[in-house]
């Protein structure tokens, strides 16, 4: 390279044999000229310090992956992809303006699966050029499988590949093997831990060292204040390429360890968070079968400060693992996780995901002839179901009752009758739901856990309750509040006052139910739960009607309604809807009352919220036939 360099500098002579003999050569070229020498690629700052001019009015402008700015006189200068609109402007003047504008949609996709990279859509650039017939929606679908992208954005000895190959050639062997770690995980983005778990090592060490060589970099925070690394798409493809590239037993053996090792430490830590608390009120416990520590207590500690932020943190890397496990035949670990996350995450419009993985899992266990574990995904099914589709989850519920008192799963009962119970008062049936709720509390009263107790007594409050029992419902919740309390279980304990201002308001004592909401409230705001939240301030417009104040009730009922919807929780916005429809009746205001009260009776209707919809039919029908020129209502 000195002699290439010396040469275009004008050298005249035989070359100096020496590395220092030709590099004062060059500086000596240089001497009173203004240079500026562009040094492509560079391995290291060692490669190309004997290059760098040391004469005042010269410079050099250098890429690398890995190049250190400790000397003096080096200044760094990050690069980072294009943006949107940069890359959709270089393909626009590679291309053409016409084929561009043609196609904006297509065009937008294209330049995202080229990973707003200048090579890559320079590639992209050069294949639709010469068919300049194809639409660029053909050439997405072709680069749209991560398996092929590599292939589509390379040409010969140019593009990507060639490029992302020559990069991991020159890393050291550690690297090599962090790198390949990487592309087993299912999204580009990561915390340490996780790298640290597939290498069985030092995640944080193995991180530094891929984001000094420019192959990951910071990408902030996550939700529990761990920080983010991420892998450029196009690297996260040659990432799992080289994970999948096995030259024998030996590899793909190491690649199973890894993938274990990663699925041991989420369920150490899942299982870790969710008896910490970070739980709903009425989850399955998961077995309590001992989880390997494969992390540090340390580690565990830092990552789960906030249990339940951790699982939201990393909800999306879960997931992917409980189809993994179910795949590779681990579905008692998929099975704990679906247990200890989706049970505790799962919030209403979420049903076709969490039905996706508790179907995996129950026909994994199925397969292997685990039928407790089968049926004990059928339950988590029937919980994903309660707020889309409560019939169903009914019949559901009903099956898992069978089946657990038939295979004699005492506890798996329990959680099974109570959640029968909550189905049949969603849809009216007041006696099935008192049986239930009865059983339930009959079998708490055996050896079960205080938590199996709390789960029991919020059935059996909730039954009381509609029984129109609200006094005895009020002692029943006063119980599991304490249990809940006492055990440190923040949703359930929240959960449980929601239940417990309902009764407290039937019975007169608005103060408590005030507090109860009171305290309700703070605690989903602590857990980050949104539904929660959205249905404790419906509870509270529901304190302030009864309070006398029906314009602050009418507000607050708006504000359920709206983040009930934000959640997904249709059947609870139309509630809602009835709530604010009453309280504008009450504050004098019964053409608005009107209108809100008749699309509540549609959207009651629609849920299947039976006991809400009668209520919303007979309120409207009052208001109209109290309004001239109303027509009547319709049941």
């Amino acid at each position: 390279m000195l002699a290439d360099l010396l040469h275009l500098a004008g050298y005249q002579g035989p070359l100096p044999q020496t590395l220092e003999a030709r590099t004062a050569a060059l500086r000596g070229r240089l001497t009173g000229r203004r240079v500026l020498l562009v040094l492509d690629d560079a391995r290291d700052t060692e490669q190309i310090m004997s290059l760098l001019p040391g004469t005042a009015g010269c410079a050099a402008l250098v890429t690398s992956r890995r190049m250190s700015t400790a000397s003096a006189g080096i200044h760094d200068l990050p690069l980072s992809s294009l943006s949107p609109d940069e890359s959709v402007e270089l393909l626009e003047r590679l291309l053409g303006r016409r084929r561009v504008h043609d196609e904006p949609a297509a065009c937008r996709e294209t330049v995202r699966l080229c990973g707003h990279l200048p090579l890559a859509l320079r590639v992209a650039a050069a294949r639709l050029s010469r068919r300049p017939d194809a639409s660029l929606a053909s050439f997405v679908a072709r680069l749209d499988s991560p398996r092929r992208r590599l292939d589509e954005l390379s040409e010969d000895d140019v593009g990507l590949r060639t490029l992302f190959d020559y990069s991991y050639a020159v890393m050291t062997l550690g690297d090599q093997r962090a790198f390949r770690m990487l592309g087993l995980l299912p999204y580009p983005h990561f915390a340490c831990w996780m790298l640290g778990a597939l290498l069985g090592g030092d995640g944080e060490r193995a991180t530094e060292r891929l984001v000094a060589g420019n192959l990951v970099e910071p990408a902030g925070t996550d939700l529990a204040g761990e920080p983010v690394y991420r892998l450029h798409d196009l690297l996260a493809v040659h990432a799992r390429e080289r994970a999948t590239l096995t030259d024998g037993p030996r590899d793909a053996t190491e690649i199973a360890a890894a993938q274990d090792r990663l699925l041991d430490a989420v369920v150490l830590l899942a299982t870790t968070a969710y008896a910490r608390g970070a739980r709903s009120s009425d989850d399955l416990p998961p077995d309590d079968t001992p989880v390997p520590p494969v992390l540090a207590g340390h580690d565990v500690e830092r990552l789960l400060a906030h249990p339940t932020r951790w699982m939201r943190a990393n909800r999306s890397h879960l997931e992917a693992l409980i189809e993994d496990a179910c795949a590779r035949g681990r579905y008692p670990a998929a099975a704990r996780l679906t247990d200890t996350v989706l049970a505790t995450l799962g919030e209403p419009g979420d049903a076709p995901r969490l039905l996706r993985h508790y179907r995996a899992v129950e026909r994994t266990a199925a397969a292997a002839g685990d039928e407790r574990l089968a049926w004990r995904a059928a339950y988590g099914r029937a919980q994903s179901l309660l707020y889309e589709d409560a019939p169903r989850a009914r019949d559901i519920f009903a099956e898992c009752v069978q089946a657990f008192k038939r295979l004699g799963a005492q506890r798996e009962y329990l959680y099974g009758l109570s959640g029968l119970s909550y189905c049949e008062e969603t849809l009216g049936n007041t006696e099935a739901q008192l049986y239930h709720a009865r059983e339930a509390a009959r079998l708490a009263d055996r050896s079960f856990s205080p938590d199996d107790k709390g789960v029991a007594l919020r059935a059996l409050g909730a039954a009381l309750h509609t029984a129109g029992q609200s006094q005895e419902a009020l002692t029943v919740y006063e119980e599991a509040a304490d249990i809940a309390r006492a055990q440190g279980l923040a949703q359930a304990e929240a959960t449980t006052l929601y239940g417990l201002a309902r009764s407290a308001v039937a019975v007169g004592r608005l103060a408590r139910a005030r507090s109860a909401c009171g305290r309700a409230l703070t605690l989903y705001e602590e857990v980050g739960s949104a539904h929660g939240a959205a249905w404790i301030t419906l509870m509270t417009a529901t304190v302030a009607l009864e309070d006398g104040t029906p314009r602050e009730s009418a507000s607050l009922a708006a504000r359920a309604m709206v983040l009930l919807r934000e959640c997904g929780d249709l059947r609870g916005a139309a509630t809602a809807m009835l709530r604010r429809g009453e309280a504008l009746l009450a504050d004098g205001r019964p053409a608005e009352a009107r209108a809100v009260l008749r699309e509540a009776v549609a959207e009651l209707d629609r849920t299947g919220a039976r006991g809400h919809h009668a209520r919303a039919v007979a309120l409207l029908t009052r208001v109209e036939g109290e309004t001239p020129g109303a027509s009547p209502a319709q049941p």
